[in-house]
């Protein structure tokens, strides 16, 4: 039999690891999936071996393969209701959803009986081959088209540059450093809402040189649309060509965050551009001159998402049973990275420059992996990015995880600006700033039931190269930052715009509210 005959089996075991990833294509980027996938073969590898010896046919061999692993990899689908709305109705009419004593026996029987039928097989066997390369390559073919279509997206440059403009010699010009820090509120709203007191952290970054605009707002809610907003200079919905009026796509924002105004700008002065890792794609300079990508070690999201939408998530239900308490996959390797990104943060004034250094920071935000001293925090949930109504957790333990993250990030921040200060070859220009504020109080599907002064409240400050600015004052928001550095550093005199914040839901991110 044609080798292409048993293609089924190693798309098959491609597929779990490739649908993922198509899924989460703006969360993870293509190298996470090596690891779900590389496991994947490894047991089709092992059952090919030892179907073969005991049917001594290959053919059935493979057959039985793709039906254990297409068993294997929907069993956490369909424990934890992951599938269409029809196919859920009858699943949970048979008592398959949720429950592992009705759907373990009855998985382990399908595959029983698929081993009996394909013992018994002669001549339909190659007829059950073509079948399940057909069913293998419809199955792939969804999520690649995804993941390319993606990749392609965010390659395409937002904007064109004039086909005159070359990129100028370098000049004397400052470091430029924006880092942001997720989620970090405003003095106001630390001490109404989190009782907790921000006094001494200003004070230590203004005795550095900072400028704290105590009023600040963020324009947006969503860091994607935030950034995307304050790094082109520009309110979203002014932005050309047009984003899209409808639709959750996060591409064109995830396009206006790599190939960003501030970007030309500074490359057309001659800039170096440097990205570090944050852990959300979209965010993620993976095209800078220098991006330093975090290495991977714990297990990451996906494979989270591989452990429970497989049958190893019976494994983990058995575990906690027993009362086994393992740290859900995601949490170390998300600290990791905070680690790795604060340590190239405090190293970044040796690379050579003029250079323009993009850190965004998913600290305080959720998840919550450092206590007050930063020592790890053992979680029992799963790992997510999500804040507000979407937080697995208590009220309370927002606020608590939040005050922590806060402490940490204040007990290392001043060391890590100040290093950037003494150590930069002249005086940087540093702004650290929010995209948006905390989301104890937030509402994902309505403005209405947000707390729109906690989402809207941001920690906004600025190194102005050891000087201040008479353009400063105490209300900008982030859509003017880079107007305020450019006039600074380059005498480029953009006119400031309006400050406004708008709300948005997470379905609908390109529907505006305005917020009063």
């Amino acid at each position: 039999m044609k080798p292409l005959n048993h293609a089924h089996v190693v798309a098959f075991a491609l597929l779990p690891a490739v649908s993922l990833l198509g899924h989460n294509i703006d969360m993870a980027p293509p190298s996470h999936a090596l690891r779900p996938a590389l496991l994947s073969l490894l047991l089709m590898g092992i059952s090919l071996a030892l179907f073969n010896r005991l049917f001594r046919d290959l053919a059935k061999a493979s057959a039985l393969t793709s039906m254990l692993l297409i068993l294997f990899f929907s069993y956490g689908h369909v424990y934890s209701g992951l599938v269409t709305e029809g196919t859920f109705r009858l699943f949970a009419r048979a008592g398959l959803v949720g429950r592992h004593e009705i759907l373990a026996p009855t998985w382990l029987a399908l595959f029983l009986l698929a081993a009996w039928a394909i013992s018994r097989m002669r001549q339909r066997v190659t007829t059950l081959s073509s079948a399940l390369n057909v069913m293998a390559v419809a199955a792939l073919a969804v999520p690649l088209m995804q993941i390319v279509l993606y990749e392609y997206q965010i390659s395409q440059p937002w904007q064109e540059p004039p086909q005159t403009a070359s990129a100028n010699a370098p000049g004397d010009w400052p470091d430029i450093y924006y880092i942001v820090v997720d989620g970090y509120a405003g003095e106001d709203v630390l001490r109404s809402i989190y009782q907790y007191d921000n006094g001494p952290f200003l004070d230590k970054i203004a005795d550095l040189g900072f400028l704290v605009a105590g009023q600040s707002r963020s324009n947006y809610m969503q860091t994607s649309l935030s950034l995307a907003s304050s790094l082109n200079l520009e309110y979203i919905d002014t932005l050309q060509p047009a984003l899209p009026s409808s639709g959750d796509d996060r591409a064109p924002l995830a396009r206006l965050i790599r190939w960003s105004a501030v970007r030309r700008f500074l490359e057309d002065h001659g800039y170096r551009i440097v990205g570090l890792p944050s852990g959300y794609r979209v965010t993620e300079l993976e095209n800078a001159d220098l991006y330093l990508r975090a290495p991977v070690g714990a297990s990451t999201t996906l494979e989270r998402l591989a452990i429970e939408t497989s049958g190893l998530v019976l494994l983990k239900d058995l575990a906690a049973a027993l009362g086994v308490r393992l740290s859900p996959p995601g949490y170390q390797a998300h600290r990791d990275r905070l680690l790795f990104t604060l340590d190239q943060l405090r190293q970044s004034p040796s690379i050579p420059g003029p250079k323009f250094v993009f850190a965004h920071i998913i600290l305080p935000h959720p998840p919550f992996v450092f206590d007050a001293d930063g020592a790890p925090v053992l979680q029992d949930r799963p790992f997510t990015l999500m804040d507000g109504d979407a937080f697995l957790g208590t009220p309370d333990d927002y606020l608590s995880g939040y005050r922590a993250q806060v402490s940490y990030l204040n007990s290392v921040l001043p060391d890590i600006l100040r290093s950037l200060i003494e150590k930069s070859p002249r005086p940087p220009i540093i702004v650290l700033q929010a995209d948006h504020g905390p989301g104890s109080r937030l509402d994902w599907h309505s403005a209405g039931q947000t707390d729109l002064t906690e989402r809207t409240s941001i920690l906004n400050a600025y190194y102005l190269a050891g000087e201040g600015s008479p353009l400063f004052y105490e209300t900008i928001t982030p859509v003017n930052s880079f107007r305020l550095v450019f006039d600074k550093v380059f005498h480029a005199n953009y006119p400031f715009l309006e400050d406004r914040s708008y709300f948005s839901t997470w379905e609908q991110p390109y529907h505006f509210i305005a917020v009063p």
